[in-house]
């Protein structure tokens, strides 16, 4: 084997290397997000509130490329409106926020979609971690 084809195979090796380490975080938080679905108590809309804190801090260089369609999906889904509360309290003004104005008006239905997009992902994303590199 040329020195050549040596760097560029260990280049790929690498690359895919990097892109197993890159989405392992996205698949703790997703896996985490399923979590907080499946095992709370609560309504759908608060569990999917919880469900979106946890991946509220993955980007986007975090997905595969593939996945990357599907995440923008449910993150434009959970904050699709725009805020309409909002007060002043002890002096300092607030605002409900984007996820609350969405959830607020969200059809059950709707909240069902997204919790099986967001188990669609992270299934997605354990089943990556467990292909052969």
């Amino acid at each position: 084997m040329s020195v050549g084809k040596e760097k560029a195979s260990l280049k790929f090796t690498l690359d895919l290397a990097d892109k197993g380490q890159q989405s392992l975080y996205a698949r703790e938080k997703f896996m985490c997000a399923v979590r907080r679905l499946a095992v709370g108590r609560e309504k759908i809309k608060t569990r999917l509130f919880d469900a979106y804190v946890e991946i509220v801090a993955v980007s986007d260089s975090e997905i595969p490329d593939d996945l990357l369609e599907d995440f923008h999906w449910i993150r434009n889904s959970l904050t699709k409106k725009e805020p309409k509360r909002h007060g002043v309290i002890l002096g300092r003004t607030w605002s409900e926020g984007r996820l609350n104005a969405t959830l607020r008006g969200m059809r059950l239905h709707r909240a069902v979609e997204i919790t099986e997009r967001i188990l669609y992902l992270a299934e997605k994303l354990q089943a990556l971690a467990k292909s052969p590199k």
